[in-house]
């Protein structure tokens, strides 16, 4: 295997990390943020240049909601959320 030093890495031209990226895909998973205790990812369901820039695109892009993803629905479910939140009080308090 060919090991690629940082100066080469920086030195790719953006449509080869796109081919990198595109074919590797499948190894990532994208943290998009946390709402209570509960972490929102997604897969990579593909990558492109749009203009100048590298896009990654996510699975959870292609939904017509992201709500029809089940652990978006049950992030933002209120009474979900606010059972996460008591849950977490909990363990501060305990952790005190």
């Amino acid at each position: 295997m060919r090991k690629l030093t940082a100066v080469q890495i920086k030195d790719l031209p953006l449509a080869e990390l796109v081919r990198i990226l595109e074919i590797r895909a499948a190894d990532f998973d994208v943290l998009i943020g946390l709402r209570g205790k509960v972490c929102l990812t997604s897969g990579v369901e593909s990558v492109c240049m749009n203009g100048a820039i590298v896009q990654i695109n996510l699975s959870t892009a292609a939904l017509d909601d992201v709500m029809e993803d089940g652990a978006f629905r049950w992030a933002f479910d209120e009474m979900a959320y606010e059972e996460a939140l008591e849950f977490k009080d909990n363990d501060e308090e305990e952790a005190a």
